[in-house]
């Protein structure tokens, strides 16, 4: 585990258990509560203390699975192998190694499995008490998981569906006994506590606006059918990486076992639960697919993940009891621990979190080379959760006042997320005012179009700096050989993997801050969104051939899928310009060239649709081309992509 917080909502939870505040909806106000706990406990950093709740929700699903397996009469080392393929697997190893709250999930759900089991075999009234109360926690921690997840439990009970009505009385009260942890969200609120992700939630109006994730509600159907298909065929295509081809070879076996050896009601609960949150959630949580949607996909994954291990169980166990020769059997049962030894070797250089330093140094960067009393405006989620960690736990730079763009977390918010441009405006006017500058490393495009016209923006050591024209600002230092320190620890390869998204923009930040003080750095042609900016500057200095060179580079690395629509654009556009200039100063006439023409064109054509958005000024350039040299769209504009594309804009 990390030391410190580690990247997307990791630094936050720890930032709001250690106050303890309220987190971003629905609240989880039960994990606060627990993380909160483990705050205190007299070990380690207080990030490695709530890192540990994740850990300890980790095992306890281990162990859980290893029950559920011997529970299903697999003899005891197939049910070790299962559990250990799920703790080992990519996405559950690093859920539980990070402030996170789907571990927690994981466990809430097995043991409700583990529970629903042991009543199909002897229903005793004591355990229908027990899982309403574990029912009803489970639903303060993760809800959308829990209730999408919730038929497979109910396929589990459902035999028994007589004694549950006989018991519905009590079964209601204990499950409305385990919902009484969302209390502590407005009974919290009445203290104002300063670290609440939206706003104070003092009633059960607001609190019921927070259970629902309203907030969250145009994002959640913010895509397409198609969107839906997309992340539904990468987590089939993720499997492989997640728990190894040996577990999924036994898996895609043992599940046929499964079904011909167990209750139907078992075979569809599992089936209904491997299904759940991979493929039907996608179905009623329809957003935007890309590569780093994805990747926050991959946290709603694990009970999928565990269905898969816990199907290899009978499969292990089938096999063995079918080899009637002891010694082979024998020999069988430690092959079978290769299951295990797969992805253990696979996973563990990219979990090892201690060697991962990235969160710490950008955090270090942003802080660091502030003036005295700053009052530094976080941009978004990439950053909010590390530098909140850094300053108001960690202590790092504790004399800077942090604040939010989007009037999110921070209690010192001059304005409340959601509130109106003229609202923003009147509030920043007022704070400048009182003779106060903002500091930024970016400005979100909401934020600088509440900015009036009257104050002066200036950019300084990779610092936007906004007061008022006549005022004068401290100074803001850059450390050029801590950036080095920082850019060279990336090109050797001794940062982690995981949230690309948010390491490109915080590295790209740093990658122009030393291209415009000091030059050229390799990390510029080993990391395509570095690379990109780097072309770009060849290329108005006129080194054309270089930054030709680097463009295609980076169109032909994994991570150009990683760019924003824009930068693809811009790729695409730029080889084309590059190339068309290249071709123009060879020595011959138009025949000549001809086919270096087309070869260009062909290159950019795949430019005009990006993301299945249409790039008008691309298809515009190409045609006015194709209008002075007699060049072919070989069959890549059609009619209707060209009818499309004219309705819309870049």
């Amino acid at each position: 585990m990390s030391d410190f917080a580690n990247l997307e909502d990791s630094g936050l939870f720890i930032s709001v258990a250690h106050e303890p505040g309220i987190a971003h909806p629905p609240g989880y106000p039960l994990y606060t509560m627990l993380a909160h706990l483990f705050t205190w406990i007299p070990l380690g950093s207080i990030a490695e203390r709530v890192h540990a709740l994740s850990a300890i929700a980790g095992i306890s699903s281990c162990i859980l699975l290893f029950q559920i397996s011997r529970e299903l009469k697999a003899d005891s080392l197939s049910a070790l192998v299962a559990a250990s393929c799920l703790g080992v697997s990519s996405s559950f190893w690093y859920q539980a190694i990070t402030a996170e709250v789907y571990t927690l999930n994981t466990l809430f759900f097995l043991l409700l499995f583990l529970l629903g089991l042991k009543q199909q075999k002897e229903s005793i009234k004591w355990r229908w008490m027990v899982m309403a109360f574990i029912s009803g926690l489970s639903l303060t921690n993760h809800w959308p998981l829990m209730l999408i997840t919730a038929p497979a439990l109910f396929l589990i009970i459902l035999p028994q569906w007589k004694d549950i009505l006989q018991n519905f009385v009590n079964v209601i009260f204990f499950f409305v006994l385990g919902l009484t942890p969302y209390l502590y969200l407005p009974v919290r609120s009445w203290s104002e506590p300063y670290l609440t992700f939206f706003q104070y939630l003092p009633d059960w109006e607001r609190v019921w606006w927070s259970i629902k994730r309203e907030a969250y509600k145009s994002g959640d159907q913010s895509g397409t059918w198609h969107d839906s298909y997309l992340f539904i065929k990468q987590f089939f295509i993720s499997l492989p990486a997640e728990t190894g081809w040996p577990v999924l070879i036994a898996g895609s076996i043992g599940v046929l076992v499964f079904v011909f050896k167990y209750k139907l009601v078992i075979s569809f609960s599992v089936l209904y639960t491997f299904f759940s949150s991979s493929v039907l959630l996608k179905l009623f949580y329809r957003n935007e697919y890309n590569p780093h949607h994805w990747e926050i996909h991959q946290c709603f994954i694990l009970l999928p993940i565990a269905m898969v291990c816990l199907v290899v169980a009978p499969f292990i166990t089938k096999l063995k009891n079918a080899l009637k020769n002891d010694k082979i059997a024998q020999g069988f049962s430690l092959a079978s621990i290769i299951l295990f030894v797969w992805p253990l070797v696979q996973h563990f250089d990219e979990h090892d979190l201690r060697k991962d330093a990235f969160p710490e140094d950008v955090a270090t960067l942003i802080l660091k080379g502030l003036p005295e009393h700053a009052n530094y405006f976080v941009h978004g989620s990439e950053e909010l959760g590390l530098v909140a960690y850094a300053n108001l736990v960690k202590g790092i730079r504790s004399d800077v006042n942090l604040y939010s763009q989007n009037g999110t977390l921070f209690g010192n918010r001059l304005f409340y997320a959601g509130s109106s441009p003229e609202k923003i405006k009147i509030q920043l006017s007022d704070f400048l005012n009182n003779g106060e500058s903002i500091y930024a490393m970016e400005l979100r495009p909401g934020f600088k179009n509440s900015l009036k016209q009257d104050w002066s923006i200036r950019k300084k050591a990779g610092y936007e700096i906004i007061s008022h024209k006549n005022q004068t600002t401290q100074q803001t230092e850059i450390d050029l050989n801590l950036i080095e320190q920082f850019m060279n620890r990336w090109n050797d390869g001794m940062y982690g993997e995981r949230w690309k998204k948010f390491r490109r923009v915080l590295l790209l930040r740093y990658c122009k801050i030393y291209m415009n003080n000091k030059g050229y750095h390799p990390v510029f042609e080993s990391n395509p969104t570095c690379g990109l900016h780097y072309a770009l500057k060849l290329k108005n200095e006129g080194q054309f051939q270089k930054a030709e060179e680097i463009l295609r580079k980076i169109k032909a690395d994994d991570e150009f899928n990683l760019f924003e629509t824009i930068e693809k654009n811009a790729v695409y556009r730029n080889i084309l310009h590059l190339g068309l200039n290249r071709i123009n100063r060879k020595v011959g006439g138009l025949e000549d060239k001809m086919n270096d023409y087309q070869k260009i064109v062909n290159e950019a054509l795949p430019g005009i649709y990006i993301d299945r958005k249409c790039q008008r000024v691309l298809m515009n350039e190409l045609l006015e081309i194709q209008k002075q040299i007699p060049i072919k769209f070989t069959g890549h504009l059609t009619k209707d992509k060209l009818e499309k594309c004219n309705k819309r804009t870049d």
